[in-house]
């Protein structure tokens, strides 16, 4: 998602347009390279700025994906343990007639 969908369109707002993983800051003399690759070849100085903004904002999509999930798994998982606390553990006490009942069958067992 990330690398299909979402840096697509951050490099489609920059006005230079492309990836933003291909830009560089030119340091080095003579005319600007067309291409990050032409400017590693060269061997001239360059601060490649445009991998590392990618790799960052690549980090903290993800990152935040995983906390919104870790979230709505502590909501479900703590929505589950209030519900099981608000249902009685233990069976209720058995009614006076159950009572009666097992009274009279202790009575005619003991005949």
């Amino acid at each position: 998602m990330v690398g299909d969908i979402v840096m697509p369109l951050v490099g489609a707002l920059q006005k230079k347009g492309g990836s933003m993983g291909a830009q560089f800051l030119w340091l080095g003399s003579g005319e600007k390279p067309a291409s990050l690759d032409a400017a590693k070849a060269s061997g001239e100085a360059y601060i490649a700025w445009g991998p590392f903004a990618q790799t960052t904002l690549d980090f903290v999509i993800v990152a935040f994906a995983i906390f919104m999930l870790l979230k709505i798994m502590n909501t479900a998982k703590a929505r589950f343990e209030k519900k099981a606390a608000e249902t009685p553990s233990t069976p209720p006490a058995p009614s006076e007639d159950v009572l009666l009942l097992r009274e009279i069958r202790d009575a005619l067992k003991a005949r």
